[in-house]
């Protein structure tokens, strides 16, 4: 391997943000979720989220609407992981000069759709010609609520139990069965092309003093939990037992052929949150957030001291999850 295939794309990220100047706002930078600026008497978050045609998403199998909403909920779910609030987002928008008006209507009509939904406003925005293909860039701008502060990667504990919402592996499912052009799991595919940021569950975890680091679900369970495990050098042990697997997904499993438990460890785009929480209080917790919620909060591993890592069943988890510069991606 050469190039970016030997560097893959968090090592591009750390050679490409290497030295870039900061400043005393600046209060968390490149390698979380959102960057964290001190503006005023409050801290704002800012994050973008980039898709592609043929990369994030394809006609064939999504509609525009689909794809303006997930480009969206993508963005929204970066604030989400810091268990912020979201206020307003920024859209740019590349495409060739013969695409199809109605398509961008659509687009944008998904952008709304989701949007309306959360509360968030559309600030604004660019509109740039490509030679071909379609992309969009959702930037989104966020903040604090008075006296909570963010969950960064970095903030996980010794001892921590590891909990996830949901059922990741549900998105990557459904996009399997769109590429096979079958329709039939329809809450999988739903959950691939119209995923929901947890925006009120970010936020109410952040308001709990046992909630320590955060992350959404973006590349896969064992990916991004790698994240944290780097950031917060701890050693993270899940069991192939505790990952939390719906009925669909189960039978749609068994017509790919593979383990449903490799849908939840390596795919991505589920925009659940993984949160390490304090032992003692982790239990009590749960319970209160299942009844807030009605949505499934499972207990998966926990955090040891150790040299950072991501074991599963005891044994290390090799690289998985999405990566846009590593071979074979």
């Amino acid at each position: 391997m050469s190039g970016l295939d030997a560097l893959g794309e968090f090592g591009l990220i750390k050679a490409l943000t290497d030295g870039l100047p900061e400043t005393s706002r600046l209060l968390c930078g490149p390698g979380d979720d959102c960057a964290v600026v001190q503006l005023g008497g409050g801290q704002v978050l800012l994050s973008c989220d980039a898709m592609v045609e043929g990369i994030h998403f394809g006609r064939d199998w999504m509609s525009p609407e689909d794809i303006g909403w997930k480009a969206g909920a993508a963005a929204l779910s970066d604030i989400a992981a810091m268990g912020g609030v979201a206020r307003c987002i920024l859209v740019t928008l590349g495409c060739a000069s013969d695409t199809d008006p109605v398509f961008l209507k659509g687009l944008y009509a998904g952008i709304a759709a989701v949007v309306s939904e959360y509360g968030v406003a559309v600030a604004g925005g660019d509109t740039v010609r490509t030679r071909e293909g379609v992309f969009l860039d959702v930037a989104v701008v966020g903040e604090m609520e008075d006296g909570i502060t963010p969950r960064h990667r970095s903030n996980a504990r010794p001892g921590d139990i590891i909990a996830v919402t949901g059922c990741p592996g549900s998105a990557a499912l459904g996009l399997h069965a769109l590429e096979q052009g079958d329709i039939t799991p329809a809450t999988l595919i739903e959950a691939h092309t119209r995923p929901r940021p947890r925006l009120a569950e970010g936020a109410w975890l952040a308001r709990e003093s046992a909630a320590h680091a955060m992350i959404d679900i973006s590349d896969g369970i064992a990916s991004d939990l790698g994240h944290i495990a780097e950031r917060s050098s701890v050693h993270i042990e899940i069991e192939t037992a505790a990952l939390p697997v719906s009925p669909e997904m189960r039978v749609y499993a068994k017509k790919t052929g593979r383990a449903v438990e490799a849908f939840a460890l390596g795919g991505g785009e589920d925009y659940e949150l993984v949160v390490t929480l304090a032992a003692d209080e982790a239990t009590a917790l749960r319970e209160r957030f299942v009844a807030t919620f009605d949505l499934p909060f499972s207990f998966i591993g926990v955090a040891q001291p150790g040299a950072a890592g991501v074991f599963l069943d005891g044994k290390p988890v090799g690289r998985q999850g999405y990566d846009h510069f590593s071979t074979g991606k």
